[in-house]
């Protein structure tokens, strides 16, 4: 059996010259088969070694997008126990049994509020709208406080404005915490 060298194609022993591309055939030799057995194993072991890289590479970039949920999770987490803690205008109640009342010039209203959360409330405005018979607002006023108020507690509050004929309601609302 004869092959050629640069097209690789088999002849039997009657041929000289590849009919492809005239080039001289050499006889098929154990020397032959040797190198092509050494290809191989040159083309599995770099096989191997492009499996093995690839795997190292998606097994980084795995752990990599693992780390980053996780630090993406504990950051979302820290944010909503920032939010949780903090304090809100529903976490604090206008009492009932407020009062107002027209002395002299000025409006007086007092009256309380609770800290119906279980979060400590640094400050707190109340804030108080006053209207006329057909419910618009001519003015507003507020109130605030500095001091922590803790859970479950109340503390009073005093609003005193001046008096205008014109006021016939008062409204109150929460209008900031902290």
């Amino acid at each position: 059996m004869k092959q050629c060298l640069k097209c690789h194609k088999q002849y039997n022993d009657d041929f000289d010259y590849c009919t492809i591309c005239g080039s001289k055939l050499e006889s098929v030799t154990l020397k032959h088969k040797i190198l092509s057995n050494k290809n191989i194993y040159a083309i599995i072991a770099c096989c191997l070694l492009l499996a093995c890289g690839i795997g190292y590479t998606i097994y980084e970039n795995t752990k990599f997008s693992n780390m980053k949920q996780t630090m993406q999770t504990d950051q979302v987490n820290k944010e909503m126990e920032n939010l949780a803690s903090k304090p809100l205008t529903s976490d604090l109640e206008i009492e009932s049994g407020w009062k107002w009342r027209v002395d002299g010039d000025y409006i007086y209203i007092d009256g309380s509020v609770k800290n119906i959360s279980g979060k400590t409330i640094n400050y707190f405005e109340i804030g108080a709208n006053f209207l006329n018979s057909d419910g618009n607002v001519l003015d507003s006023d507020y109130a605030n406080d500095a001091q922590p108020l803790l859970p479950d507690t109340s503390r009073k509050f005093e609003i005193m404005h001046k008096n205008d004929s014109n006021y016939n309601k008062v409204s109150l609302c929460i209008q900031k915490v902290s």
